[in-house]
């Protein structure tokens, strides 16, 4: 199974609501771009050795590792690439 890095972006937006305002938050899942990292890892402790090998640049970022799982158009499934 591959396993892909990807980062949980935010935004907030200030909205007004009748008298007060109220704040919107929105995240999104952003596959990491790191010059120096893989794209693609055979496991989950692969992924894992590779942010703490590269945390000092990694610092103040929400990442989470997700397995990737294709299925195509005659419903079949393959875990790699």
């Amino acid at each position: 199974m591959n396993y892909k890095i990807y980062e949980l972006v935010g935004k907030s937006k200030t909205i007004p609501d009748g008298y007060n305002m109220r704040t919107i938050e929105t995240y999104k899942l952003e596959e990491i771009r790191e010059w120096d990292m893989e794209n693609d890892y055979d496991s989950i402790d692969a992924a894992y050795a590779d942010i703490v090998k590269k945390k000092d640049d990694l610092k103040i970022k929400t990442l989470t590792i997700l397995p990737i799982i294709n299925i195509n158009w005659d419903g079949e499934i393959s875990y790699k690439k």
